[in-house]
């Protein structure tokens, strides 16, 4: 099902490798098309091939930060939270952390926003201003957690590299 979504085909998505973890699932390394040397993709499937977990990486130097951000990065972010984040979990923390993600612009980039919403989109969700600002690199880590997800953007180092994880774990 995966490979025939949308977010697989658009992204041009191949594998690049899989091992089998001690947890009992298969980590399955893929790559874009596009772009290839910026990031990284794993998902995590159980024995009945369903998506238990799946993480993107995104280097920093890449993706932007507050000043200017690439709408590349926020165009594949979206979509990998959009496709792995279940639409019966959160529908409204869900739909305004993608449509803001995907508007996010830095201060140096101009833009003229149509509607009132992009001007000040920050004060009408506020629930996102955390993740938001681990997306421009302004802050560390952001998690939201339900019984049956956990959600977390982090700014880290891995392999002498400034990167962002966005990670989305099912638990059930």
């Amino acid at each position: 099902m995966f490979k025939k979504s949308e977010f697989f085909e658009f992204f041009n998505l191949t594998e690049k490798g899989s091992a089998e973890l001690d947890s009992g699932l298969r980590e399955v390394h893929l790559k874009t098309g596009g772009f290839q040397e910026h990031i990284d993709l794993f998902i995590y499937l159980n024995k009945k091939e369903e998506i238990k977990k799946g993480r993107l990486f995104l280097d920093r130097e890449w993706i932007g930060d507050i000043n200017s951000i690439n709408p590349f990065g926020t165009d594949i972010s979206k979509s990998f939270i959009d496709i792995l984040f279940p639409n019966s979990l959160l529908p409204d923390f869900k739909k305004h952390l993608i449509h803001y993600l995907f508007n996010l612009r830095g201060n140096n980039q101009v833009y003229i926003p149509l509607h009132k919403a992009f001007q000040e989109f920050e004060d009408a969700a506020p629930e996102t201003i955390p993740f938001l600002d681990v997306y421009r690199g302004e802050k560390k880590k952001s998690t939201k957690s339900t019984e049956s997800l956990i959600l977390s953007m982090e700014n880290i180092l891995s392999e002498d590299k400034a990167r962002l994880l966005i990670e989305i774990n099912l638990k059930n």
